[in-house]
């Protein structure tokens, strides 16, 4: 019993690191972007677009972190950080 106690938990901590740098790289992503945008100004409707898209990836990240498998865990990383950009997109068009 112990044995497949720790045999599972041997298993899930590679998905799980996955998990934690995926996380961690799209926060940073999304600091990024945010702080070399401001650089260029900001306005009302822009910091209500940084709030939500921070409360939107911090669910995505939640989310991210319940995936099963390593390739679901990379794909949704993908489309995330595409998302990012595109939210950086818009916030510039809105400068």
């Amino acid at each position: 019993m112990l044995k497949d106690l720790y045999g599972n938990l041997l298993q899930e901590l590679p998905l799980k690191c996955k998990v934690d740098d995926c996380k961690d790289d799209l926060w940073r992503y999304y600091d990024q972007l945010t702080n070399t945008r401001r650089l260029l100004g900001t306005s009302q409707d822009v910091a209500k677009l940084e709030a939500q898209e921070a409360e939107e990836l911090e669910k995505d990240v939640e989310h991210m972190a319940k995936l099963k498998y390593m390739k679901s865990v990379e794909l949704y990383y993908q489309d995330r950080r595409r998302a990012l950009k595109k939210y950086d997109e818009k916030a510039r068009d809105m400068l």
